[in-house]
C-alpha cells in the first residue's frame, strides 16, 4: 500500500531497533503503520492497565442525547420533535447496526475505541430501498485494496489500471484511501480477511466518501491513515509490565521457600547439575554428583561434606515499588490527561481538592473527544436517518396521524453525560 508517512532516517547502527524509534518524526510509511497498530493491539490483549484505562476514559467520553431543535421553539412544530426523538431512538435501539448486534451508542464507543488502538476506522452508511440506514462498521486493516505495492514513503502512487471517475484516468491512492488532486478523499477501498488474515484482492470494493464517514486521529494534516494513539506510551508500558511480572516472578520464588546449596568448591561441580550427561570430577578423582532436592514436611536431609543450605532471600518486591509504579503511571496518563487516580482507580495518595483540578483538567480532553465524536458522527448520521424518515412520510404522531415539518427538521443538539459534582 502506498504510503504517506515520512521516511526514517536509518543508519547501520538502529539496525533492529522498534519501528517506532526509526523515524525522523516518530511513524513511518505504511509497512510501519501497520506494525504500529500489530504492537498497539498487542499492548491492548496483553495489559490489563491498558484496558482499564482506555475503558475508562471511554466511560468519560460517554454517549449523547438527542434533543430535536427543529423548528426552533415554536410551538406548532412541538409533535415534530417529539416524534423525530422517538423515532431516533427506536432506530438506535434496532436499526443502527448493519449486522443487528449493537446499538448505535455501542458502534459509538467501538469506534472510539477503534481509533486509540488501529488510529482509524470506516464508518459505512449503507442504504438498501426503503429500509433505513444503517452502519457497517470496518476496522483499519479492511481499508486496502489488498495488492498495491508497497511505495517509497512519503510518496503517492498513481492507479493507472483504475480510472475513479472519467475525469480523472488517474485516481491517487494512498493506503487503501483514494484522493483527488486537493488530497480530499472520494472514495476507500475495502477488502475481506482471507483464512490466514490477509486482505483478498478480488474481494476489494469501492466505497464513495459521501457514503462512509472515516474516524481519524493523524498527528499532522498532511496524513492520510490515523496513527494509534496508545503506541505514544507504548514502550513505556512494555517496560513495566516487565518489570512488574519480574518482581512477581521474585515474590513467588521467596513464598515458595526456595532453597540454595553451598559448596565451598562450586566451580568444580558446575557440571554435575541435573541433566548433564558428563558429571565433573573433583579433586581427589571422584565423581560429585549435584544433589536434587524435592522439600516434603518433616523432611531430615544428610548434606555431603562442604555443603550448607541457605533460603533464597528475594529483593523484591522493594519499598519503593509502589511509588515506581505510580511515577509510570502519572507519565502514561499525561498522554490521555487522566491523573493517577483514574489510571490506577487509587484515591490514596490524593487529596479532594487535588483530585477536583485532575478530574477538571481530564474533562477538557474529553470535551475535545466529544466535540469531534458529534461532529463527525453523531451529527451527520443524525441527518441522513431523519431525512430518509422524513422522505418516506415515517414522521407521525403518537396516534399515527402525520405531522407538520418544519424547513429545519434535521436541526438537532446533543446533550453529553454531566460531569460529577464535586460539592
Amino acid at each position: 500500500m502506498a504510503g504517506d508517512y515520512p521516511k526514517a532516517r536509518r543508519s547501520t547502527t538502529d539496525v533492529g531497533d522498534p519501528p517506532r524509534l526509526l523515524a525522523a518524526d516518530a511513524h513511518l510509511d505504511k509497512l510501519t503503520l501497520d506494525q504500529l497498530r500489530a504492537e498497539s493491539q498487542r499492548l491492548e490483549r496483553r495489559s490489563p492497565l491498558v484496558r482499564g484505562m482506555l475503558s475508562r476514559w471511554l466511560a468519560l467520553v460517554g454517549v449523547p442525547t438527542l434533543q430535536s431543535r427543529a423548528g426552533h421553539s415554536d410551538e406548532r412544530y412541538r409533535p415534530f420533535r417529539v416524534a423525530a426523538e422517538r423515532y431516533w431512538h427506536d432506530w438506535c435501539l434496532g436499526h443502527a447496526d448493519v449486522r443487528g448486534l449493537h446499538a448505535f451508542d455501542e458502534l459509538l464507543t467501538l469506534a472510539e475505541r477503534l481509533r486509540h488502538v488501529d488510529g482509524d476506522c470506516l464508518i459505512n452508511i449503507v442504504s438498501a430501498g426503503d429500509n433505513p440506514p444503517a452502519l457497517q462498521l470496518i476496522e483499519s486493516q479492511q481499508i486496502t485494496r489488498g495488492h498495491d505495492p508497497q511505495a517509497v514513503a512519503g510518496q503517492r502512487r498513481r492507479d493507472r489500471a483504475t480510472a475513479a471517475t472519467a475525469g480523472d484516468p488517474e485516481p491517487i491512492i494512498v493506503s487503501g484511501v483514494e484522493l483527488d488532486e486537493s488530497a480530499r478523499a472520494v472514495a476507500y477501498w475495502v477488502c475481506q480477511y482471507d483464512a490466514t488474515g490477509r486482505p483478498l484482492s478480488n474481494t476489494a470494493r469501492r466505497i464513495l466518501a459521501e457514503h462512509a464517514i472515516f474516524v481519524s486521529g493523524p498527528l499532522r494534516p498532511s496524513q492520510t491513515r490515523g496513527v494509534p494513539k496508545l503506541i505514544q506510551v507504548a514502550s513505556v508500558l512494555e517496560l513495566l509490565m516487565e518489570y512488574v511480572k519480574g518482581v512477581c516472578v521474585a515474590a513467588v520464588m521467596g513464598a515458595n521457600q526456595a532453597l540454595l546449596i553451598k559448596r565451598q568448591n562450586a566451580a568444580a561441580t558446575v557440571g554435575a547439575m541435573p541433566g548433564l550427561t558428563s558429571p565433573v570430577t573433583t579433586a581427589d578423582q571422584r565423581a560429585a554428583r549435584q544433589a536434587e532436592l524435592k522439600i516434603r514436611p518433616g523432611m531430615i536431609h544428610a548434606l555431603e561434606p562442604g555443603e550448607d543450605v541457605v533460603g533464597f532471600n528475594p529483593t523484591q518486591p522493594q519499598q519503593t515499588f509502589p511509588d515506581f509504579v505510580r511515577a509510570i503511571c502519572r507519565i502514561v496518563g499525561s498522554e490521555y490527561d487522566m491523573p493517577l487516580e483514574m489510571v490506577l482507580l487509587d484515591h490514596s495518595q490524593s487529596t479532594a481538592y487535588a483530585g477536583r483540578a485532575a478530574l477538571i483538567q481530564t474533562y477538557r480532553s474529553v470535551d475535545r473527544d466529544r466535540a469531534r465524536l458529534q461532529r463527525l458522527i453523531c451529527t451527520p448520521v443524525y441527518r441522513r436517518v431523519i431525512a430518509h424518515a422524513v422522505q418516506r412520510g415515517l414522521i407521525t404522531g403518537e396516534d399515527g396521524q402525520p405531522v407538520d415539518i418544519p424547513a429545519d427538521f434535521d436541526r438537532c443538539d446533543w446533550i453529553w453525560p454531566a460531569r460529577p459534582s464535586f460539592e
